[in-house]
């Protein structure tokens, strides 16, 4: 009977007010309805009257301790309910302080704050104390207004500020730019400010920016004392090309003397000034090689005929590659005519060809073939420069049309010659391609447009 009883009070304990209230009423109405049609049965009710009316009092009196207790309960619960959110409200409040805090010192430590812009109810920002002092806050009191924080920046960039965080805004990626701060001193600071948008739950959603802020100024500096370190560099490795391509035409040229000086035929005294004055004239073209350096070369092209150019350069070719090396020209029959710059051909052609007598130390073969090709669904005229020296490694290959890349000791080359040839190609419309296998030669492919047909 009491387990029976315990059970009852835990489930009327754990019922809601509102039901037991509801059952304890029900109960009660069924109680004197029954008992009142018990009564009428019995010829002398008084006696079960006063039972009857003890009953209902004892009931009720139970009931309602249940009740009392029930709510005194249930209130218990909620006040430590609430007692435990207010702890871990007061705890998440604690962490998150002590998160920003940690923030703000790395992000004071690593050069960088906090920034948070909303777009809706015409724009709000929020700056870290990392983010203030890059913006160059002096006191406690700081504007977060946008138009006020955009004022800190500097006037020419203001605009690119402004359309670029509106861009982000707008769906059109994220905020990733470098800007300049208006200095107090007068010396502009560079920051780079970078943010994603993220989209508000709202039921209207109106999108915000969260980014950082990190002062670049010294990265700047350390990039430009960078640049003009290796703009140094360039010029000494661009003075030491030069002289090695006067060194070459000044080969020529004392080549031809020794050989003029030893022959008494007038046809090879002829042919030895010839020599040496296009030697000479290509020692006043180094000039456009250096403008081929500094900026796009200026060429000048016109149609000509490949076959007739590379004719008229064999005996400067042959002097180029020396005895040792035998010039194998293979002109092909037929030939389309080609725009480009003839005078730059003939450059890039004697440096294929100094190239190819530096992978010959012992002697070999050079040949220059010409022949008509379509690249690309497009006619071109082909020029195919190949020698039988040494050739290149995979990895020499790909890097040898870089600029100053070269395998050469110091001061026998810079590593300008193919890059150079590369350019001259490029620049005219035209296809470079080169091949080489190590201990059977490089084969060099340059191929031109071909000239339209006159009207």
């Amino acid at each position: 009977m009491a387990d029976m009883l315990d059970a009852v009070r835990d489930r009327l304990a754990g019922m809601p007010p509102t039901a037991v209230a509801w059952g304890y009423a029900l109960a009660g109405a069924a109680w004197i309805v029954l008992s009142d049609r018990a009564l009428g049965l019995i010829a002398d009710p008084g006696p079960w009257q006063t039972v009857k009316g003890l009953v209902f009092v004892t009931v009720t009196a139970a009931t309602l301790f249940l009740l009392i207790r029930h709510a005194a309960r249930t209130l218990r619960r909620a006040e430590e309910h609430l007692s435990q959110e207010r702890r871990d409200r007061r705890r998440a409040e604690s962490d998150l302080e002590e998160s920003r805090q940690v923030l703000d010192v790395a992000g004071t430590a690593a050069g960088f704050g906090s920034w948070i812009y909303d777009a809706g109810d015409g724009g709000t920002l929020r700056c870290s104390a990392a983010a203030r002092r890059i913006l160059g806050a002096a006191g406690p009191v700081f504007d977060e207004t946008p138009a006020a924080v955009l004022r800190r920046f500097h006037a020419g960039d203001r605009p690119r500020l402004r359309a670029a965080v509106k861009g982000a805004i707008a769906g059109r990626g994220a905020l990733r730019l470098e800007v300049r701060l208006a200095g107090h001193d007068g010396a502009p600071r560079w920051v780079r400010v970078e943010a994603s948008v993220l989209e508000s739950g709202d039921p209207t959603p109106r999108p915000r920016l969260i980014g950082v802020l990190r002062d670049i100024t010294e990265r700047r500096i350390a990039d430009e004392a960078l640049q003009h370190a290796r703009k140094v560099e360039a010029l000494g490795r661009l003075t030491g090309s030069v002289a090695h391509d006067f060194n070459n035409v000044l080969t020529i040229i004392l080549g031809a003397v020794d050989d003029l000086e030893g022959t008494a035929s007038e046809a090879d005294r002829h042919d030895a000034a010839a020599i040496i004055e296009a030697a000479a004239r290509r020692g006043t073209r180094l000039t456009g090689q250096l403008l081929a350096f500094a900026r796009r070369q200026v060429l000048e092209p016109r149609t000509f005929d490949a076959n007739a150019l590379l004719t008229a350069m064999e005996t400067l070719l042959t002097w180029t590659v020396g005895k040792s090396v035998r010039l194998d020209l293979r002109l092909a029959p037929g030939l389309w005519p080609t725009t480009a710059d003839p005078q730059a051909l003939e450059t890039a052609l004697l440096n294929l060809a100094f190239n190819a007598r530096d992978a010959m130390p012992d002697g070999g073969t050079l040949v220059i073939e010409t022949g008509n090709a379509v690249i690309d669904a497009k006619p071109h005229v082909r020029i195919r420069v190949s020698d039988t020296g040494t050739g290149m490694t995979p990895e020499v290959l790909r890097r040898a049309i870089e600029p100053f890349f070269t395998t050469r000791k110091p001061g026998y080359g810079t590593g300008l010659g193919l890059s150079q040839v590369y350019g001259f190609v490029a620049q005219s419309g035209g296809v470079f391609h080169m091949d080489s296998t190590p201990g059977r030669g490089t084969t060099v492919t340059l191929a031109f447009p071909r000239a339209e047909a006159p009207h």
